[in-house]
């Protein structure tokens, strides 16, 4: 308290400490548990009314608390009071209320936060919340019209009685829910008549890393100093819940080339939208319009040329650059086709879908450019996968203290308190008396580098110092050093794959089972895409309750031509007579029409994943897919395999399949504030979305899950 300043603080003027914002996710959640015990207020009012609030004379501390919940994703409001007691006294004494808002708000505070000796017992909303407040901007119904009169008219009012079928306004009256606007974004995706440009765009908007609100009023201040400055490690930093991004060097090196090479097309591509438009408007725009070369010349507003839009870009020689995201699935790079690529924050982007993203430059597999950069974090994602691809180079700096010469791989042992230090010796060393060595092979397919705090001869050593005895030794791995470091656990053990099969029980069959009973088979096809992945076909269903995964094949598409493969597919469901194959849509929509040719009267269910559907499964009836809550629907397939409600046939036979399911482990996204699965770079997941597929079918099918066509 002493050393934080807070001793003899009045209410008035109490405020949270800075070390507890760089505190990690569980210790921040500590922390607001026990405050909000204190003055803070926890109760469900009615039955679906809550009322979250903390209360503090104190402005700062109240707005530091507003901050420290949205490193939760839970947003807030603060309202002025003047309590009763001073405005007897006629006192100008005010209080103020931080109010808890939204259903997922609450949720999340009784979930991840809570407060002790007053949250236990308060049930959690038991509906997603409709509200007026989580909502997307009025502006977004004028979208939704222009979409709605770019396709012909049709006779009959076709359109308009279709809309009203969905129970969708033909113009919006009223700001859009995230759920209503997304019943928007299926119904035009599911007819090609409309613009589809112009759909993307308000699929973009469903993306919740941003949460809108509106300005009430803007005040004249005059001309007041301003400071220009970085945050190392993360380059971005929170200002009254507003997240500003500083990156530079893919920016650079795009303008370079885009200036450079007229009719150039470029690709960037982050793991959020919200990181994309920052890139595209604050970091890449604010750039071209303060350089005297490029202002004018060739970023010239007027042009009858020039586009300088969010989502793309084009210049007055004709180069264009495209800014799209990617984080459960790259569909919104399709149909670009680009020679330069960037790929930003890679670490958080799924490594299946990077292979899809990097096709988008095929058509020029002489001279394309793939630039790609993030922090290592684990050694469990994408980054890590192409950094063993690569170069592998790393800065060496030769000792040259008398007698030691030591060649030095800068890492922890370098760190010492006195400064950048021989790890032999522990004599000082200088970063500038250092090059570059390649660790990689000759044929790496990439230039890499890993850039570390310790190589830079201006950073200033007390922060670094402070950073190593401060940070988690992941944080300082990943921020500091550049390094990857472990990860969580998987999701699946061994034990719980072994308790799922079969002990002395059933075989891997070959064809359907005649000695039990199957009112029904399904399959599942993932189409293997990319470093690694295979093609996987699995065959299961319902016996006694329980889903039973009876057959399993792996293919690899590199080895295996596509139609082989189909074409074995199709003899397999022929053989267990399957009614039902469910099949991925995004990476495998050509090999689907193919199977369904081969399999016929059998019938394809395409399945398209979504990060955003609250639903677990919905119906697209244009396009005739089906929907699913990918993160819901693979987290319901751990808790039956746990539960031995699917089972697999002996562990003899399935122990060749199972590192698909133990390599699985739950990995969070910092900007979207999403959970979802992951798995290790060279270890792939193709087996659990094929069994997932092929129980998800079974369960539509028999009514056991909401689905409705």
């Amino acid at each position: 308290m002493e050393e934080d300043g807070l001793i003899g603080k009045k209410s008035a003027t109490k405020f949270v400490p800075a070390w507890v914002f760089q505190l990690p996710r569980g210790q921040t959640a500590l922390f607001l548990n026990r405050l909000w015990s204190t003055d803070g207020h926890v109760k469900k009012n009615g039955r679906s009314k809550y009322s979250l609030e903390y209360c503090s004379m104190s402005k700062r501390l109240i707005k530091d608390v507003q901050s420290l919940l949205w490193k939760f994703g839970i947003p807030s409001t603060i309202r002025k009071n003047w309590p009763s007691i001073y405005k007897r006294r006629g006192e100008e004494r005010y209080a103020y209320i931080l109010r808890i808002i939204t259903a997922d708000g609450v949720r999340r505070f009784l979930t991840e936060i809570g407060a002790l000796g007053k949250s236990e017992g308060v049930p959690l909303p038991d509906a997603f919340e409709n509200n007026n407040r989580d909502t997307l901007p009025r502006e977004v119904g004028q979208l939704i019209r222009k979409i709605r009169d770019s396709a012909p008219v049709r006779v009959g009012r076709y359109c308009d009685e279709t809309l009203h079928s969905e129970g969708l306004r033909l113009s919006p009256k009223y700001p859009l829910t995230y759920d209503k606007a997304a019943l928007y974004v299926s119904f035009f995706k599911g007819d090609p008549d409309f613009d589809q440009r112009l759909v993307e765009r308000l699929e973009r908007l469903l993306s919740k890393d941003v949460y809108w609100d509106r300005v009430k009023a803007i005040e004249e201040v005059g001309e007041q100093d301003c400071v220009d400055f970085e945050v190392e490690g993360t380059h971005n930093f929170v200002c009254e819940g507003l997240i500003t991004h500083n990156s530079t060097t893919l920016c650079n090196i795009a303008t370079s080339e885009l200036y450079c090479h007229p009719f150039l097309n470029g690709l960037y591509v982050s793991s959020s939208s919200l990181q994309t438009r920052v890139f595209s408007g604050s970091v890449m725009k604010s750039m071209m319009m303060e350089s005297p070369r490029l202002n004018g010349p060739w970023f010239k507003p007027g042009s009858s040329v020039f586009t300088d839009q969010v989502y793309e870009k084009q210049f007055t020689n004709l180069a264009r650059m495209y800014f799209r995201y990617a984080f459960l699935t790259a569909d919104r790079v399709r149909g670009i086709s680009c020679r330069l690529l960037e790929i930003d924050e890679i670490q958080d982007i799924l490594l299946k879908n990077i292979p899809v993203i990097e096709e988008c430059t095929s058509h020029y597999m002489m001279d394309r450019i793939w630039l790609y950069a993030g922090t290592p974090k684990t050694y469990e994602n994408a980054i890590e996968a192409y950094w063993r691809r690569s170069t592998m180079k790393e800065w060496i700096v030769q000792c040259q203290n008398a007698g030691c010469m030591h060649l030095n791989i800068l890492g922890e042992d370098n760190v010492l308190e006195q400064g950048l230090s021989c790890e032999r010796c522990k004599g000082l060393l200088d970063p500038r008396n250092g090059a570059w060595a390649q660790f990689g092979g000759e044929d790496s397919e990439f230039d890499g580098y890993r850039i570390t705090q310790l190589m830079v001869p201006w950073g200033v050593w007390k922060e670094i110092w402070i950073k190593y005895k401060t940070y988690s030794k992941q944080r300082f791995y990943n921020e500091v050093l550049g390094l990857s470091c472990a990860s969580a656990a998987s999701v699946i053990t061994q034990i719980d794959l072994m308790r799922a099969c079969a002990a002395g029980g059933f075989p891997m069959y070959t064809s359907r089972p005649k000695d039990r009973f199957y009112q029904a088979l399904f399959g599942g096809v993932d189409w293997g895409k990319g470093l690694g992945s295979l093609t996987v076909h699995v065959i299961g269903g319902f016996h006694e309750g329980n889903f039973h995964v009876v057959y399993m094949k792996k293919y690899d598409p590199s080895r295996v031509d596509t139609m082989e493969i189909i074409n074995d597919i199709a003899r397999t469901n022929f053989k267990f007579r399957v009614i039902k194959c469910g099949a991925d849509w995004g990476s495998g929509f050509m090999e689907n029409i193919e199977l369904q040719k081969a399999t016929r009267p059998i019938q394809v269910w395409q399945y398209y994943s979504s990060g955003t559907q609250k639903a677990k499964v919905a119906w697209n009836k244009k396009g005739k897919f089906w929907v699913i809550n990918r993160n819901a629907i693979i987290g319901d397939l751990f808790t039956a395999i746990k539960a031995t409600k699917v089972r697999f046939f002996r562990w003899k036979e399935f122990q060749d399949f199972s590192a698909d399911f133990l390599g699985v482990f739950p990995d969070y996204h910092s900007i979207t504030r999403v959970t979802y699965y992951n798995h290790p770079a060279d270890v792939p997941d193709d087996i659990v979305h094929a069994t997932n597929y092929a129980r998800t079918s079974a369960l539509i099918y028999h009514g056991m899950i909401l689905g409705h066509r």
